[in-house]
């Protein structure tokens, strides 16, 4: 067996957040020599950060499996990574799945992939040039998400993109949420990283003019998911918003009035029908 082989592969198992959990089984495949081999691993992953320590968690009861396939080298006896397929399970809902490559430049974690699985948003860094000598490597950093209601021609969710030009401002985005919490530049830090990650937040915001404990979620299309702290019910922006709600209601109006202005001008409108005013200039011209 290829030690160096086997460190590596270890390493990138930590880095994808599996820990330690598949370096057993995965010296024994690797000892037995057989080829191209599975690993897999099944987890209850916990997205909650801050949480009130009398609040029960409300997505307990969802679990991760994780399928990793592990390649030889065609003329080696080298083994790589070729792909991690992974998939949520929720009681009463159908499996999300997707595979994800560990070679993308997204390169996508075991908890990046509950969390996008589960349509929340991480922020990623991707590198757009390798570092070269004695500098550092050109990065961007992005908003990534899946498309959950479409599948592609390979049968999986494609991804979403939203780079630093689509102006979308965590920071700022919390603050006009009044979301609480993020009062001290390092407990901010904290909770905001956690949102880049993808992860719930638990905080309070306005709400019926009275603070309502809540969860947060990054979302780039929309400002913030949220959701009621013991429910994960979700409560829309026009309830928090009350202005938004009024502007659209009221830009919805003209719209249906102006709607039904044209409707009532076309059915006052004469009778335009070509063949009828050929015959009526012909008509004119006989006389």
């Amino acid at each position: 067996m290829n030690e160096k082989n086997l460190d590596y592969l270890k390493t990138q198992l930590k880095y994808l957040g599996f820990g330690d959990k598949l370096s057993e089984v995965l010296r024994s495949a690797l000892l037995a020599n057989s080829g191209d081999f599975p690993l897999s691993l099944k987890t209850t992953p916990n997205p909650y950060r801050f949480r009130p320590k009398d609040v029960e968690l409300p997505l307990a009861n969802e679990t991760m499996r994780y399928n990793l396939q592990f390649k030889q080298g065609s003329e080696t006896n080298i083994h790589f990574l070729n792909n991690m397929h992974a998939a949520l399970f929720t009681p009463g809902s159908e499996p999300v799945a997707r595979q994800f490559n560990p070679d993308s430049a997204y390169h996508v974690t075991a908890m990046d992939a509950y969390n996008l699985l589960s349509g929340r948003f991480v922020e990623k860094k991707i590198n757009l040039q390798p570092a070269q000598e004695g500098g550092a490597a050109e990065t961007k950093t992005l908003w990534l998400g899946l498309d959950l209601e479409v599948t592609n021609h390979r049968g999986q969710h494609p991804f979403k993109t939203f780079h630093e030009q689509y102006g979308y401002d965590l920071e700022k985005t919390v603050a006009r949420y009044q979301a609480t919490g993020f009062e001290s530049a390092k407990e901010a830090e904290a909770r905001l990283q956690a949102l880049r990650k993808g992860h719930l937040v638990a905080t309070t915001i306005p709400l019926a003019k009275k603070q309502t404990p809540v969860w947060v979620a990054a979302n780039p299309e929309r400002g913030l998911n949220v959701y009621h702290l013991a429910t994960m019910k979700p409560i829309h922006n026009f309830d928090i918003f009350p202005e938004m709600k009024k502007a659209y209601e009221e830009k919805r109006a003209a719209e249906l009035a102006a709607t039904a202005e044209a409707a009532a001008s076309e059915a006052l409108a004469p009778d335009l029908d070509p063949v009828a005013q050929a015959q009526g200039r012909s008509k004119g011209a006989r006389r």
